[in-house]
């Protein structure tokens, strides 16, 4: 994958600064043991070959080569380029406008990451899909720009419902970090509870959470710049963790879309000027995504569609909203989605149109007037009305096309439970991971399969509790053929 093609010479190699540290270096340390094979190598390299491009690559000397304060950014992380990094040969020539962090093209080719997935990661440059957008299975966020994916759980279409980007492969490696919003230590932890994050009030899966005090941020919110600037204001914003009490009179409103905010969320704030706005109106929706590139489409073959973000205004009746129909569907087309400009028609993307898709298709949201009666929809799913159904919390802000679904909830019915289980206070615990499931599934077959692994009796001395042919034929169908009937399945 990268392959060293001329040494510098020696006294030059003794010579070079130290490169820079990434400005994001506490999610971006790798670690050499998980590179397989011999093409690493560890000292600079003035020229590369890279799979991700089909020109050779020359190294360049950020202070030197960029100049005018011109943007930069990288195509492996889609993050802006502020120290050394490798330009295309044909940059010149040919106006190729490829671009690479040096650490970016020294990612390991292959990385295992034990406890997350049994199989191994490959390293991608671009995903299959038109615009080679993906959402990454842990945090949810839509990218451009590589990822891992494990190639032996590929759909028959060359889809993949598991892809990694590079913060959250990195984030499984440390587990931990620290944030300027808690006192404590946050470690990386998978919550099966209906967990809410503090910072934006989504629910999570995965999160970074302080067991002591029940706090817990998504991965989205740990992603967010303690700083930012916006052409509205001319200060540095803060990001903010508390809205203050005497604005609660007025109201908590965002200065850039003039639509409510969430006094509970965190939200950035310019103290000199009283200016105070959501995150996504600063940083967008989609910061990893690159807006206006033009693709080919099948369903429009006379002109190139672009890659656009589009969200109605919290202003009602706001005439800049150009909120269309999708013309495969009867759907508003919202989130990200393909737009024709000369003809002014929208497309939504593959797998979020209900023309194609049929599990967004089936996607409805339901608005209630009251807490109670929302809550009491949503926990006491799953509910049959012709087909089984079920409720998941909505944020109202995500596209529902593209909320994603980890798991869906069942009722189950066991009948002849021994009186030993039904007096215990938790009866049966079932996990919603068919990863963990399997894992526990292979230690308890283990354990049925060897001899002189399970005692005769579970129960201490001088109880009567043997554990007979009742409750062992119990835990065996509980267990193992649930897993084999699906009963919780993972999207």
């Amino acid at each position: 994958m990268f392959r060293r093609i001329h040494h510098p010479p020696q006294a030059m190699r003794s010579a070079r600064q130290r490169e820079p540290a990434h400005p994001n270096a506490h999610a971006w340390q790798l670690s050499t043991s998980s590179i397989e094979g011999d093409d690493y190598e560890s000292d600079d390299a003035e020229e590369i070959r890279h799979f991700s491009h089909q020109h050779l690559f020359v190294a360049k000397d950020y202070h030197h080569e960029v100049k005018d304060d011109r943007l930069l950014t990288c195509q492996g992380c889609i993050r802006p380029i502020t120290e050394d990094f490798y330009s295309c040969t044909k940059q010149e020539e040919q106006s190729c406008q490829f671009y690479l962090h040096k650490i970016c093209a020294r990612l390991p080719e292959k990385m295992l990451l034990p406890l997350l997935h049994q199989h191994h990661f490959t390293l991608l440059s671009r995903a299959p899909s038109i615009d080679g957008v993906y959402q990454c299975y842990m945090c949810g966020i839509f990218h451009h720009g590589f990822f891992y994916s494990c190639e032996k759980c590929a759909l028959p279409t060359g889809e993949n419902l598991f892809y990694l980007d590079l913060e959250c492969s990195m984030y499984w490696e440390t587990r931990d970090l620290t944030h300027e919003s808690h006192d404590h230590r946050l470690l990386l932890d998978m919550e099966y509870d209906d967990v809410l994050c503090r910072g934006c009030g989504s629910k999570i899966f995965f999160c970074f959470s302080c067991k002591r005090c029940n706090f817990h941020l998504c991965i989205a919110c740990v992603r967010l710049p303690l700083t930012a600037r916006h052409r509205y204001d001319k200060h540095v914003l803060k990001l903010t963790y508390a809205s203050r009490i005497e604005d609660e009179v007025v109201g908590y409103y965002c200065e850039i879309c003039e639509g409510k905010r969430d006094p509970a969320h965190w939200f950035y704030w310019c103290k000199d000027c009283n200016f105070d706005c959501h995150p996504h109106c600063i940083i967008g929706r989609y910061p990893r995504v690159k807006l206006g590139s033009t693709y080919k489409h099948d369903d429009h073959v006379q002109h190139q569609v672009t890659l656009v973000s589009k969200w109605k205004s919290p202003i009602r009746g706001d005439k800049r909203d150009n909120i269309l129909h999708c013309e495969r569907c009867p759907e508003l087309c919202q989130g990200l989605v393909f737009e024709c400009r000369e003809c002014n028609i929208n497309f939504h993307r593959d797998g979020c149109c209900g023309a194609t898709d049929s599990a967004s298709s089936s996607r409805y949201v339901l608005r209630f007037n009251e807490e109670d009666e929302r809550n009491q929809v949503v926990e006491g799913g799953p509910w049959f009305h012709g087909k089984t159904m079920f409720a998941l919390a909505y944020d109202g802000r995500t596209a529902a096309a593209e909320v994603p679904i980890r798991s869906i909830p069942v009722w189950v019915e066991v009948f002849g439970l021994p009186p030993i289980l039904t007096t215990t206070k938790e009866t049966l615990y079932m996990t919603t991971s068919r990863r963990l499931a399997d894992r526990k599934v292979e230690r308890f077959v283990k354990n049925i399969t060897k001899r002189g692994a399970v005692p005769e009796t579970t129960a201490k001395k001088g109880k009567d509790y043997p554990v007979g042919p009742i409750l062992l034929g119990f835990f065996i169908f509980v267990v193992i053929g649930s897993c084999k009937l699906s009963i919780f399945a993972t999207f």
